[in-house]
């Protein structure tokens, strides 16, 4: 029979050294940013909270973001800033106004809750600006 240590190093090795594993606790708009991921997939482009307001921007047309505005409408807020939600077309427009300067958004920080692979070479906001 093996020493009494040695048996305990292996089984703290089987066990994965009894570490648990870390749970992240959402806040409530990330909670709500992970629910849109669920009911929209790809379709969930871009969200961010500027200046106490929360914007998603979905890929989908004006029946489907009408109905989520008037399902987000009728939750209890729960600590949620207010949502603006816009479509993709109208996002890709108002990045090309601001790189030609027509528009310039609002220099508050801002904290990305979630943005596709292809619309990260187009922020919104200064690099100094973004919250980590």
């Amino acid at each position: 029979m093996p020493a009494r240590p040695a048996l305990i190093e292996r089984m703290q090795a089987m066990l994965g050294q009894g570490k648990a594993a870390p749970i992240k606790v959402l806040s409530p708009e990330e909670a709500l940013i992970e629910d849109m991921r669920s009911r929209h997939g790809t379709r969930l482009v871009q969200a961010e909270v500027r200046a106490d307001r929360l914007l998603m921007v979905l890929d989908g047309d004006a029946p489907l973001i009408s109905a989520e505005r008037a399902r987000l409408a009728a939750e209890p807020a729960g600590g949620i800033p207010p949502v603006e939600m816009i479509d993709r077309a109208t996002w890709e427009t108002l990045q090309r106004f601001a790189e030609m300067g027509i528009v310039a958004f609002a220099s508050t920080a801002t904290r990305i809750l979630h943005c596709t692979d292809a619309d990260a070479s187009l922020p919104m906001a200064e690099p100094a600006a973004q919250a980590a």
